[in-house]
């Protein structure tokens, strides 16, 4: 399965390109990018363990225990 981050930032298309920001405020994924997500697991971006909602992405700063 691969996500595609699309849009303007919080989904408005008018609020200029998308930005995904890592825990320590840093950019980890723009309009544009790709995930590619690995059969049952988790992806990483950019170092980050990324964790998968049905209505949101949670970029983590220390991978969970």
């Amino acid at each position: 399965m691969r996500l595609t981050v699309l849009g303007g930032s919080g989904g408005f298309p008018d609020a200029g390109p998308a930005v995904i920001k890592g825990p320590k405020g840093e950019d980890v994924a723009r309009d544009g990018t790709t995930i590619t997500v690995p059969a049952a697991a988790n992806p990483r971006l950019a170092g980050y363990f990324v964790c998968l909602g049905p209505d949101a992405l949670s970029v983590l700063e220390t991978d969970p225990q």
